[in-house]
């Protein structure tokens, strides 16, 4: 015989029961979800070198942009008191004709040269050194050079490297002078999410 305590037990469990196997279920779903999340942001990766994320710290210029018709960037900036400190830009070019790497980055170093001088500043610029991407040779130069707007020097990285049919893959790197060697493994980072096509 049921009576009405044991019936309102008997409910309860079955109430707790069903609650357990829905939290399951929902668990499980959940799971399943943030799984293909990952899968599908790791196959986008694979066809958008541009995805990646940014480290903590850093805004991101929310638009991404085409350069030029051949040119597609993603860029970020950190942010202290307000004023932007360190700004990163990684560029994926793609050319109509072979560039070799040592070519590219003599082009980018007189082009450099060219726009600072005529903004009437001076460029100090290091010789390009071996410098490493995941996958791929790559070269670096560093150079630095006084803003006329706020008479402070900013140092710039700049880090080539060659990907199949064409495509030139870059880092570029600028930050106030004092600021520089702190966030030089934030551009690390972002390299090695960037898998030059």
């Amino acid at each position: 015989m049921v009576t009405k305590k044991n019936g309102t037990f008997w409910l309860s469990g079955l109430l707790a029961a069903l609650l357990t196997i829905v939290a399951v279920l929902a668990y499980d779903y959940v799971s399943a979800r943030n799984r293909q999340a990952d899968q599908d942001a790791a196959q986008s990766a694979e066809h958008d070198p541009l995805s990646f994320s940014w480290p903590f710290g850093w805004t991101p210029i929310p638009e991404r942009r085409v350069a030029n018709a051949h040119s597609e960037m993603a860029s970020a900036v950190f942010m202290v008191g307000g004023k932007k400190v360190a700004t990163i830009v990684v560029l994926i070019d793609r050319f109509t004709k072979h560039r070799t790497l040592d070519d590219e980055v003599a082009q980018r170093i007189k082009a450099e040269i060219r726009v600072t001088r005529k903004q009437g500043e001076n460029v100090d610029l290091s010789p390009p050194v071996q410098d490493t991407w995941p996958g791929r040779p790559a070269l670096r130069y560093d150079d630095s050079f006084v803003y006329s707007g706020t008479n402070q020097r900013i140092r710039q990285r700049t880090i080539f490297a060659m990907g199949s049919e064409n495509i030139t893959c870059s880092v570029w790197y600028a930050a106030n002078e004092d600021d520089f060697d702190r966030y030089l493994p934030d551009v690390e980072r972002v390299k090695s999410q960037v898998t030059c096509p």
